[in-house]
C-alpha cells in the first residue's frame, strides 16, 4: 500500500491548459466557442466606417465654415481645417511626425 501525505505545498506553479482544452473540444466538443466581445471583428471595415465619418464631418465642417467666411476660397477653408486638425493631433504625434509637421509651417 501507498502512503499517502496531504500537499500543504503552497508555491503556484505555472499551468497551461491549451492542449487539455484542445483535447476536451475533440471528445466532446464545445458549445460556447470564444468570441470577441465587440463588434470590432474585422478592423478594416472599422477603419472604413471611421474615414467615411470623418468625410462627413470634415464636410459638414467646410460647410459651416462656407457660411461663417462666405467671402474666403474653398482651397482656404480646407487648409485652415487641416490646419486646425494638425494643431489639435499636434500633442500625440511622435517626435519624427512634429518635426514633419513643424518643417511644413515653417516653409509656408
Amino acid at each position: 500500500s501507498i502512503n499517502k501525505k496531504p500537499n500543504t505545498d503552497e508555491t503556484l506553479v505555472e499551468v497551461n491548459t491549451g492542449v487539455i482544452d484542445r483535447v476536451y473540444n475533440v471528445e466532446y466538443g464545445n458549445p460556447n466557442p470564444r468570441k470577441p466581445k465587440t463588434k470590432d471583428d474585422k478592423v478594416e471595415l472599422t477603419f472604413k466606417d471611421n474615414a467615411k465619418s470623418f468625410y462627413k464631418l470634415f464636410n459638414k465642417a467646410l460647410d459651416y465654415s462656407k457660411k461663417k467666411y462666405p467671402s474666403k476660397s474653398n482651397l482656404y477653408l480646407r487648409k485652415k481645417g487641416i490646419n486646425l486638425l494638425i494643431k489639435s493631433f499636434y500633442p500625440y504625434l511622435s517626435n519624427e511626425s512634429k518635426e514633419i509637421m513643424d518643417s511644413i509651417y515653417e516653409s509656408d
